[in-house]
Parts: C-alpha cells; structure tokens; sequence
C-alpha cells in the first residue's frame, strides 16, 4: 500500500509541477469569481481489490492468478467555491470497479472450436457513487494547483463476469453472467492532486490524477480460487488509481 501511494504521489507532481511553473508567466485578467460551478467528468481508471486473510491461510496466494483491470468512473460534479481558495464538491457518478483472471491455455474438441485457446475471467462490479470532498487551490494565475480530501458513498448496482475463450483461428466465446453478490452500501476515502485551467471567464478544465479505497469489506464471503466453495474469513477491498478529466462552468 505504501508502495502504491508514493507511487500516485509521485504522478500527481509529474502532471502539477510543469505547468504550474509554466503559468507564473501568464497574468490573468482580474475577472470576477464564481461561487457556483456545475461540470461534468470523467477518469479512466487502473483498477484491483485487495484481500484479508489469516497469516494461516499460507498457499492462498499461490492460487490467485488476478491481474488488475481498466474501469472507468463519470458523472456530474457541483463545486461551492468559499472566498479563501477552498472548495466544497459533490456529485452523483456511475463507477465500475474490479479486477480480471487469467486462466492460461487449453484444448478444445468437439465443441465446433477445436484447438487451443486463452481463458479470461473479467470481473466488473458497478456502483453508483455519491461523493463529497473538500478542495484546496493554491495560486493566482490562469493555471493553479488543486487538491483534495474526500469520502464517497458507493451503492452497489451489479456485478457483470464476463468469460472469454480465445482461439488460434482467431475465433471468439463469450459468456457473460449478472449476479449481485456484494454489500449495497459501501464507503472509499478519496485523494486527489493536479491542476486547474481557467479557460474562460466561466469556464474551467481540471486535470487530477485520483486514488481511492474501500475501508469495508465488500462481500459477505469470497469464492476460493478455482472452487465453488465460499470462505467467510477472506475479506476483500476494491481501489482504483485514476486520471480524472473534468470540465467545470460557473453559474
């Protein structure tokens, strides 16, 4: 997790640093400033789960073959902007979350798809999600930096697993399945770093890589690698490391 986190870190000051340095040059009209901005976004995202577990449980991570996945999370976001370069903003956003397994080879005759192919797992679980977080800007010129703080609250909607077999004459299988396993509510601490650009009087652009985690545990009880048996003491936590876009105007 540390790892992770100077990782996102270290992206937030390669993305903020040139061009903050870059606007010092740049002196922006004095204009007035929106209390109200209303905007849309959105963040592709670098998603994956983490799993709990007793110290016994020592050949779990031996059968887990999970890779994380691309997501992505959009909606709409309202920003009340205070006087002193702080920001109040929440939104209502769809998210999907989760991770993929690969399977490895295998052969098949007699299905009409004879030969080898490729099995893949991919496990998404959408959510609604309504988030609320404070901001903080710092300078005075066109471009400045933006950070944030926040908590969101992730209702559960579905989860989709897809399965696919890829074979070498190029043929595809796909078998798709719909279950709603997981708890309705859950909630994710939220952290974010980047730049703002004022485009316009009104308008702005905001570019923030963005990084969240689950804090509950998600399921009820998770499914052993490679068995239909589910085990209760295996607790499970989604997070997402992303690049939020978005484009805000004041009203």
């Amino acid at each position: 997790m540390f790892t992770l986190m100077r990782t996102f870190l270290l992206l937030c000051a390669l993305v903020s640093s040139p061009l903050i340095y870059a606007s010092q040059d740049v002196v922006a009209p004095v204009i007035k400033r929106h209390r109200l901005f209303i905007g849309i976004s959105v963040s592709p995202d670098l998603c994956y789960r983490t799993l709990s577990y007793p110290s016994s449980y020592t050949n779990y991570e031996a059968y887990r073959n999970e890779i994380p996945k691309c997501g992505v999370t959009a909606g709409v976001q309202l920003i009340y902007a205070f006087p002193k370069l702080i920001e109040l903003q929440a939104g209502i956003l769809y998210s999907d979350k989760g991770y993929q397994t690969p399977i490895g080879t295998d052969w098949a005759s007699g299905n009409g798809h004879p030969g080898i192919f490729r099995q893949k797992w991919v496990y998404d679980f959408h959510y609604l999600d309504i988030p609320l977080r404070v901001n903080f800007l710092a300078g005075k010129k066109k471009i400045r930096f933006c950070g944030g703080i926040g908590l969101t609250t992730n209702i559960f909607l579905t989860e989709t697993s897809v399965y696919t077999e890829h074979y070498e004459n190029g043929d595809l299988i796909t078998k798709r399945h719909y279950t709603l396993k997981n708890k309705p509510v859950d909630l994710s601490p939220l952290v974010s770093a980047g730049i703002d650009c004022r485009i316009r009087d009104r308008s702005h652009i905001r570019i923030e890589p963005t990084f969240t985690h689950n804090i509950l545990n998600t399921a009820d009880s998770i499914v052993w690698p490679f068995s239909d048996k589910r085990n209760p003491s295996v607790k499970e936590y989604y997070w997402s490391v992303g690049l939020n876009l978005s484009y805000y105007f004041g009203l």
